[in-house]
């Protein structure tokens, strides 16, 4: 039997191999019993907390709400709330919805938002889907969107002149200027076009004729319950990005007697876009 020293001491080779081979897979075993493996996570850091659960409405209805979102991070995002009903047709046509950023810290955010429905949209039941955007940032490219509604043309048969008027709301993301606007395809001058804005009051009353012609460089017509100073324009109008312009246009359209009961088209102009909403002609 072969064997092998180590000092004074004489050992099978056997031993001494099957020896440093269990040394060898002690080395070995101690080497993976010092690995471990951690579970890695990255959550999402909003949580949306609270919304509507249930929306009803009638035509010309205006609806504030808020939504409520957690924020787990120690970052601040820019958010934005994307909304599309199910019926995209119909929302093109007949709803428009804030369209707003959002800084959202650390904690607990209350995003205010509304939507508006118009006065001539038919009945539906459809699904509102709202998506919520992070880290949109500011250079992001704004989108042009203009909402009209409260549409009028009336002809007053005992003066016999004729009257137009209209509620439009920028909700899009930047500001616009307003180049043209007429009725049945005839450009209304400017000098007939009275027009009055505002940034904080949500008109949701509908527009009301006046009682007499509208003529001076202002005049004075009842918006939401108060009397608003009109003023008369002489060029472009510029619109500013969540601000709200009221129109009331005389003569337009070459709009007569024989024309009552007719419906008649109204058209915004841009430099990006044409607006167009249509309404029957009144008599008063």
């Amino acid at each position: 039997m072969k064997q092998t020293s180590i000092g004074k001491h004489t050992i099978p080779l056997w031993v001494f191999v099957g020896t440093v081979a269990t040394i060898c897979t002690l080395a070995v075993g101690l080497y993976a019993a010092l690995t471990f493996t951690i579970p890695f996570q990255v959550n999402e850091p909003l949580e949306i907390l609270d919304y509507p659960s249930q929306l009803n409405f009638y035509p010309g209805d205006i609806f504030h709400f808020s939504v409520t979102l957690r924020n787990h991070a120690s970052t601040t995002y820019i958010v934005l709330l994307d909304f599309s009903l199910d019926n995209a047709t119909y929302q093109y046509s007949y709803v428009a919805f804030s369209n707003a950023t959002y800084s959202v810290q650390n904690g607990i955010s209350n995003l205010a938002a509304w939507l508006m429905v118009s006065d001539d949209a038919p009945p539906i039941s459809t699904s509102l889907t709202v998506d919520v955007y992070r880290e949109i940032t500011t250079t992001e490219v704004q989108e042009e969107s203009l909402f009209l509604t409260k549409q009028h043309v009336w002809y007053n048969v005992s003066g016999s002149w004729s009257q137009a008027a209209l509620v439009i709301v920028n909700t899009g993301g930047k500001d616009v200027v307003l180049d043209k606007i007429s009725v049945r395809g005839q450009e209304c001058p400017w000098n007939s076009i009275y027009y009055w804005r505002t940034s904080n009051v949500t008109v949701s009353h509908d527009l009301q004729v006046t009682s007499t012609t509208i003529n001076g460089a202002t005049f004075g017509i009842i918006i939401q319950g108060e009397t608003r100073t009109f003023s008369q324009s002489s060029y472009d109008l510029t619109l500013k990005s969540g601000w709200t312009i009221v129109i009331y246009m005389m003569n337009p359209g070459s709009i007569s007697l024989n024309d009552v009961g007719l419906t008649v088209g109204v058209t915004v102009f841009t430099s990006n876009a044409q607006y167009y909403k249509e309404t029957n002609i009144e008599a008063v």
